[in-house]
């Protein structure tokens, strides 16, 4: 089956009409097209703001400019029947022969060792009777078995029958305890991370390439400069290649929920409680301060491109913003009813991008230096 090209276009955003859905992917509005080849997203719950959108696509253009492996992005429209979405598409990373499993996978599988093999299939047996939908869509996440589970039968849901009532009564504190030992991960250490990535590998005889403890720290610095709230253990991924026995850190994805687009500045800090990101060590500082260090020259050209460059990067995002936003409904029905909703465009997008740019730095500065007063009170002590 001859995979469909595209080419994305940063003045252009691709249209596509009625196009065969291959898989949706998650609770917001996202699924793979033309045989996994290509994914789109849309902000399903958010239709009168484009943020999420905005987001994935500075997120795409910015570490082009860094230098930061990333998928490519650009927007584009979902024309169907009755329905209009608008999103972006990006093209997948995997190549012929890869596969990708993330951060989250990796640490479930570790957990799972620990648990009878029996308990994990009837669990998943129950899940696929009592949430059919679900399974059908392929979530494989044992915490969300798990966690579905427990709900109803603390619930006394009617779905459950009675003898899966009784296998989960008796086995209730053991599936809460794989519920909340598999729940998803936030602010994640890069030693963590690069733990799992090598513990992965030698397990399964996979020789690491690339230098994906570089290209974490890269992460946790764009994180900090985009105001990340999205960057959990799931949003991680590492490609193999069984052919070639490899492993490599996957491009940065899923980037919208980067909250670049705050409605009051005066709440740009750092850490904000809503962020999700990977934490920087002690380690990670030194190397950021080491001039001789890879790490330390990129965060070199972060500080530099804040001065020299943002700007028009930024110009040019809002142009392609601009280019999309004059593109109008062909529904006429849902534009009377105001089912589309497209935020208007507005100079605050990249006043608040370019804000949080600087908040970003200003906070891995006080990491630095906060490091360097703790290193001071334990020699006084």
């Amino acid at each position: 089956m001859k995979t469909k090209e595209i080419e994305l276009k940063a003045n252009k955003p691709y249209i596509f009409n009625k196009t065969k859905l291959t898989k949706h992917v998650s609770y917001n509005g996202s699924y793979w097209l033309y045989n996994k080849q290509y994914f789109f997203k849309f902000s399903k719950h958010y239709q009168g703001d484009t943020g999420i959108i905005v987001g994935e696509i500075l997120v795409s253009r910015l570490c082009k400019e860094l230098g930061v492996d990333v998928v490519d992005c650009a927007y584009s429209i979902n024309l169907h029947k009755i329905y209009e979405h608008r999103g972006v598409i990006s093209k997948s990373f995997l190549k012929t022969g890869e596969k990708a499993i993330t951060l989250d996978e990796i640490k479930q599988r570790e957990i799972l060792k620990q648990y009878p093999e029996e308990l994990v299939f009837q669990l998943k047996v129950i899940f696929s009777h009592v949430c059919p939908l679900t399974n059908f869509f392929g979530y494989k996440d044992i915490n969300i078995i798990a966690r579905n589970i427990c709900f109803k039968y603390e619930n006394n849901s009617k779905l459950l029958l009675p003898c899966e009532k009784r296998f989960v009564e008796k086995n209730f504190q053991t599936i809460k305890s794989l519920e909340r030992q598999t729940r998803t991960e936030k602010y994640l250490t890069i030693s963590e991370c690069l733990r799992r990535v090598n513990s992965f590998a030698d397990k399964n005889g996979f020789n690491v390439v690339g230098n994906p403890k570089l290209e974490l720290q890269k992460m946790a610095i764009v994180d900090a400069i985009t105001k990340q709230a999205d960057r959990h253990a799931g949003n991680i991924s590492v490609v193999l290649d069984e052919k070639k026995k490899t492993v490599k850190l996957a491009p940065m994805y899923d980037n919208g929920m980067c909250e670049c687009f705050s409605k009051d500045i005066s709440v740009l800090n750092y850490p904000y409680q809503s962020n999700c990101y990977i934490k920087l060590e002690e380690s990670d500082l030194k190397e950021m301060e080491n001039k001789e260090t890879n790490i330390s020259k990129f965060y070199e050209k972060v500080k530099s491109f804040h001065k020299n460059g943002l700007d028009e990067c930024f110009m040019k995002l809002q142009e392609e913003f601009l280019v999309m936003n004059t593109i109008l409904s062909r529904y006429e029905k849902i534009k009377k009813d105001e089912r589309i909703e497209r935020r208007e465009l507005s100079a605050s997008y990249w006043i608040d991008a370019k804000t949080n740019y600087k908040k970003g730095l200003e906070y891995l500065q006080r990491k630095i230096s906060n490091m360097h007063k703790s290193k001071e009170m334990n020699a006084k002590n």
